[in-house]
């Protein structure tokens, strides 16, 4: 069992991983990290137009699966989302392309 790389990630409560936007509804953002569930965050009130879809985000990711057992219930139940912070920005789509563009432009 410890030889697995889930084991072998540790605790995550505190973890800054990058993720990228897949989803947007209103001022939620829904954030694939790469593990089992997408963290599903709010957009800043600031500059929330440019969290889009495809955009680079930090996140501080504190549980990767939300369950919980509820009263009266003896199962737990799955929210099928991650817990987790939104840190910041760190690219948008296309941001890449748009620089190379300029620095070729400024070579000429």
């Amino acid at each position: 069992m410890t030889q697995s790389k889930f084991v072998q990630l540790g605790d995550f409560n505190g973890r800054v991983v990058v993720g990228n936007i897949v989803h947007r509804v209103l001022d939620d953002v829904y954030i694939d990290f790469g593990m089992k569930f997408n963290a599903v965050c709010k957009a800043p009130a600031t500059d929330g137009h440019k969290y889009t879809i495809g955009s680079k985000v930090l996140i501080r990711l504190f549980n990767p699966e939300l369950s919980e057992r509820f009263l009266g219930s003896k199962h737990d139940l799955t929210l099928l989302e991650a817990d987790a912070s939104l840190i910041k920005l760190i690219g948008v789509p296309g941001q890449k392309r748009r620089r190379e563009v300029e620095k070729n432009e400024n070579q000429k």
